[in-house]
């Protein structure tokens, strides 16, 4: 979810979520790492806790500390995955995954190509 609707509504969202069963949210969109997104990350991380939900905070950026604190919160994800077409055309599917030493960032990246492509010969 973008993260803007999910602050104004943290408390009831949450709660509602919890009610529903759901075991955890994505946060995404944030890209940037200034104090007061540091701050709110913290603070959604802290009330998903309250209510028994796990983090995925796709849009953070780098590693803060916050799982030493908190558990539930899952990867940081901010990195550039399949948002762009990578630059080379192929006929395969390219399946690659990365893991990060210093936290547990992942990126995943998953393209799809026509094998076989009708091209002009006029």
């Amino acid at each position: 979810m973008e993260w803007r609707p999910l602050d104004r509504l943290l408390d009831e969202a949450l709660a509602l979520y919890e009610k529903w069963g759901v075991a955890g949210i994505k946060v995404d969109f944030m890209n940037r790492d200034d104090q007061e997104m540091v701050n709110l990350c913290a603070k959604w991380v802290r009330k998903a806790a309250e209510h028994h939900l796990v983090v995925d905070l796709h849009g953070a950026s780098k590693e803060t500390g916050l799982r030493r604190t908190y558990p539930n919160l899952l990867t940081l994800e901010g990195v550039m995955g399949a948002e762009k077409p990578p630059p080379w055309r192929g006929g395969k599917i390219h399946l690659s995954e990365r893991k990060f030493v210093a936290s547990r960032k992942k990126q995943i990246l998953i393209f799809f190509f026509k094998t076989h492509q009708k091209r002009s010969t006029a």
